[in-house]
C-alpha cells in the first residue's frame, strides 16, 4: 500500500510501483492540477480535470509519435548499415580472388 498526497488530499493506492514512483506521479498530477486551474480560474474542478485528462494524452500520443519517428530512423540507419557491409564484404571477396 504506498500513500501520496494530491492536492493537499491523502489517497492510498494497492499497487506494484515503489512510493518514490507513485510520489512522482502524484507530484507531477498535482502541478499539473494546480497550473491548469491557475490559468482557468473560472472552471469547475470537473473542466479542470478534463483538460488535464486531455493535457496528459497529447503529451502520451507525442512521445509515442516521437517513439515511432525515431526508430524508423534507426532502422533506416541499420539498413544503410547492412547495404555498406554487403558492399564491404563483396568487394573484400572481389580482392581475393
Amino acid at each position: 500500500m504506498v500513500e501520496v498526497e494530491i492536492l493537499g488530499e491523502t489517497y492510498r493506492f494497492s499497487t506494484s510501483y515503489d512510493k518514490n514512483h507513485m510520489e512522482e506521479l502524484a507530484s507531477r498530477l498535482d502541478e499539473k492540477i494546480t497550473t491548469i486551474k491557475r490559468q482557468s480560474r473560472s472552471r469547475s474542478m470537473k473542466q479542470v480535470l478534463i483538460l488535464v485528462a486531455m493535457d496528459l494524452l497529447d503529451e502520451t500520443l507525442r512521445l509515442r509519435e516521437e517513439e515511432k519517428r525515431n526508430l524508423d530512423l534507426t532502422l533506416k540507419d541499420l539498413e544503410r548499415i547492412r547495404d555498406v557491409a554487403g558492399r564491404i564484404v563483396k568487394q573484400s571477396g572481389e580482392e581475393a580472388s
